[in-house]
């Protein structure tokens, strides 16, 4: 994407040197102008689709392409720093994203242990008189080791500072191409199926009571985790026009706010929107 990028750069300043350009009346992005976006569009959500397994067959479970689409929405702002570049038709500006991508989804197996102790309630003489009732008489230990397949859901929300080198081609056409660095928070659900290892048991009796479920103290060791953050960025082209002197549409391909994770790398890939000018 770096590399789709850069070459982009290189073909503005290629055909501005090169090609005879319809002369512009006004510039659509100078300095001091900012820039509120707003867009949708779709991406894409990818994890790995061999996972390793202690001890199982080759160790590895291939869960093929492992991906799904998402659906994206964006948020940025930006301001004009640089201009006059270029015949007066290239400009710079800096600004910042907010991404999401929603409802991505793969699959993937996790081996998770437990170590905790449950307490066992006895009805019994309380306090040395007649009264009976309900008390702990002792603690039992569970430790041991499950593993279990998931479908895991995940949204993405990154924040990004970007850099944004815009060519004027055309009166009202701004085309620009987007470079963005910042971090990106992962959120996951999980469905589990065929676990071993786990086990759930509520029993109430006359006398004794107890209750236990090794799923709510287990701490998983391989697999993608809970809710935490990651490196994202973006890399994308993109052209707006303006119908209205402060108003815009415009669309964008590329890696549009992307989390770069270990489990879960998602992007959006395409999106539509408009843009008004402040």
């Amino acid at each position: 994407m770096k590399k789709l990028l850069f070459s982009v750069l290189a073909s503005f300043v290629a055909i501005a040197a090169s090609a005879e350009l319809p002369d512009i009346s006004k510039s659509v992005f100078e300095k001091g102008d900012r820039l509120v976006n707003f867009s949708i569009g779709v991406g894409s959500m990818s994890a790995p689709s061999l996972v390793f397994v202690p001890g199982v067959g080759n160790n590895y479970v291939n869960f093929g392409s492992n991906s799904s689409a998402t659906f994206d929405q964006h948020f940025g702002m930006e301001w004009c720093v640089f201009d006059g570049w270029i015949d007066n038709r290239a400009s710079l500006g800096f600004g910042f994203s907010v991404d999401n991508s929603a409802f991505g989804k793969f699959q993937e197996y996790m081996v998770g242990e437990y170590n905790y102790r449950y307490a066992l309630m006895t009805y019994s003489t309380i306090g040395g008189g007649n009264r009976k009732g309900w008390s702990v008489s002792e603690y039992k230990q569970r430790e041991g080791y499950g593993t279990t397949f998931a479908h895991v859901k995940q949204d993405n929300l990154a924040f990004l500072a970007t850099c944004s080198f815009h060519f004027q081609f055309i009166d009202k056409l701004d085309t620009y191409a987007t470079l963005g660095f910042g971090f990106a928070v992962n959120f996951r659900s999980y469905d589990y199926y065929n676990a071993q290892g786990f086990e759930q048991k509520d029993f109430s009796g006359e006398y004794l009571r107890f209750s236990y479920n090794d799923y709510d103290h287990v701490n998983w060791i391989t697999g993608s985790g809970g809710t935490g953050a990651s490196f994202a960025m973006s890399s994308l082209v993109g052209a707006r026009y303006y119908f209205q002197d402060n108003l815009a549409a415009k669309i964008e391909l590329g890696m549009i706010g992307g989390a770069i994770t270990g489990y879960g790398n998602s992007a959006g890939i395409f999106s539509i929107g408009v843009t008004y000018k402040l």
